[in-house]
């Protein structure tokens, strides 16, 4: 199910698009079709997939996994115990930068509400953005929380110095003002810029060529309020069946991007005032374009109006071929033969292949208190593995987790809450993630102060010296195939 998924995401990706155009056509799909879980339940890759809404982990788990399996492009969470959150880091052309799809995912579940603002940004940028910023994006809608990000300390994860995006290439991205998924078709990247314009977006050179400007005259009514407007705007692209399509307050168009001309095919009729008819998006539900139709901004879609049904395969007419009669044979009497017996051959034992595993890692505690993990080639590849350092306090609750592609031995500490770290290698590149190497190693726990001697005193009757502990081995667990099932703790924004 999980790679089911992930296959339709990345099929959404340009064969030959750059590593930044990955990282932003994944952002936008995640962002555009899945929504924060208020339950805060969802925290884990599977039920992410399952429910299509989660927590600021599921989001960020999601993303890391296609970045790595998919794309071979580096990628690892940013866990934050002072910020409460989770988001990314991801390495775009030799250069790591921030990334925050939770942030850039607003309630409510709009599609015409995936923002930006949070795209690969660089350390001190991360903590610059402001909340007022964010709310600005979003038209004052609603109350932005505050700035997640300004309490983290760049310089820890769990006790070890983390990854640094120093860099500040897109900082003045025009990317950051688009709200709403970007659509690619014929070669072109189109969005809407920020005069609600239909413009296609170059992000080589950073800028916007407007294609259809008649968008930048809607606006949406505050409900019941034919003379308030929203100062946001709600239009969305979407590409489907090889077209481009918008939508208006109440209108869907699809747009020829060779004439530049835009052709109406549906209009919302069943509530006449303007001001009450709210259609907030375009999106491929179920395999069809659909409408995001909804009264009340805040509940989020209340409704999906299908616009274009998918296409269906034409199925291949069967040609039945006319019998020719044929004269039935006299029938002739075959005589009795009794057929040697042959001899019964001993069936060959096939033996049932066991999983292949092409790498395995290995903890070894230091004198200094920190582990140092290494990785063990079995098989010849040419792949670079994903090593994931995972920690777990006495109750096996995770606490701590990265991923990193392996190249040399890695050094880590363990948190002050740590009872246990586990290290495990998913080859990207031919091994599924069931068939892992595992090794767990449980944290010595420290030896008891031997009791002093008492002093003999008169009668000399004297006390056993008392024999004092040894310290306990640090043992290591079986080599396990399957991922071990983590217990997320308390939740992260």
């Amino acid at each position: 199910m999980i790679d089911d998924e992930c296959n339709e995401i990345v099929s959404s990706v340009p064969k030959d698009a750059t590593e930044l155009e990955k990282v932003l056509f994944v952002h936008d799909y995640i962002t555009s079709h899945y929504e924060y879980d208020m339950s805060y339940q969802n925290r884990n890759l599977y039920t992410t997939v399952r429910d299509k809404k989660c927590v600021c982990q599921g989001y960020s788990y999601l993303f890391m996994y296609i970045m790595n399996k998919y794309f071979e492009i580096e990628c690892t969470t940013v866990p934050s115990d002072a910020c409460n959150h989770m988001w990314n880091k991801v390495k775009v052309d030799g250069k790591w930068y921030n990334l925050d799809l939770t942030s850039d995912d607003p309630t409510p579940n709009l599609s015409s509400l995936a923002n930006h603002t949070y795209f690969l940004l660089s350390d001190e940028e991360l903590k610059a953005v402001s909340a007022s910023s964010v709310s600005n994006s979003n038209g004052g809608l609603y109350v932005e929380e505050q700035d997640i990000h300004r309490t983290w300390n760049v310089n820890t994860w769990y006790g070890e110095p983390v990854i640094t995006a120093e860099d500040d290439t897109y900082k003045d991205s025009i990317i950051h003002n688009v709200s709403g998924p970007v659509s690619f078709i014929d070669e072109k990247i189109y969005c809407f810029n920020d005069k609600n314009e239909l413009s296609a977006l170059d992000l080589s050179t950073n800028t916007f060529t407007p294609v259809y400007k008649d968008t930048s005259k809607y606006y949406w009514c505050v409900y019941g309020d034919n003379k308030s407007a929203y100062s946001s705007h709600f239009n969305v692209t979407v590409a489907f069946s090889g077209k481009l399509y918008f939508n208006s307050p109440n209108k869907v168009f699809e747009f020829d991007t060779k004439t530049n001309i835009a052709k109406e095919i549906y209009e919302y009729t069943e509530i006449p005032d303007i001001s009450k008819t709210y259609l907030f998006g375009l999106t491929v539900k179920d395999g069809n374009l659909c409408a995001e139709y909804t009264t009340n901004l805040m509940n989020g879609v209340e409704s999906f109006i299908t616009i274009i049904t998918a296409p269906k395969p034409t199925e291949t007419p069967i040609v039945t071929e006319t019998p020719t009669v044929t004269a039935s044979p006299v029938p002739t009497e075959t005589p009795n033969v009794t057929a040697s017996p042959v001899p019964t051959e001993t069936p060959n034992v096939t033996e049932v292949p066991k999983p292949v595993i092409a790498y395995e890692s290995k903890i070894t505690p230091k004198d200094d208190g920190t582990y140092t993990i290494s990785v063990d080639k079995k098989l010849e590849t040419t792949d670079t593995p994903i090593l994931y350092v995972a920690e777990f306090d006495e109750n096996n609750i995770l606490i701590g987790l990265k991923a990193v592609p392996y190249t040399e031995p890695v050094s880590v500490s363990a948190h002050d809450d740590s009872q246990m770290l586990k290290a495990f290698v998913w080859n990207i590149g031919s091994q599924p993630i069931s068939l892992v190497s595992q090794i767990v190693l449980t944290k010595p726990v420290a030896s008891p102060t031997p009791t002093d001697v008492p002093t003999v005193t008169g009668t000399p009757t004297s006390t056993d010296t008392p024999t004092t502990t040894d310290t306990p081995i640090a043992t290591v667990a079986p080599v396990s195939t399957d991922t071990p099932t983590a217990t997320t703790p308390a939740d992260r924004r």
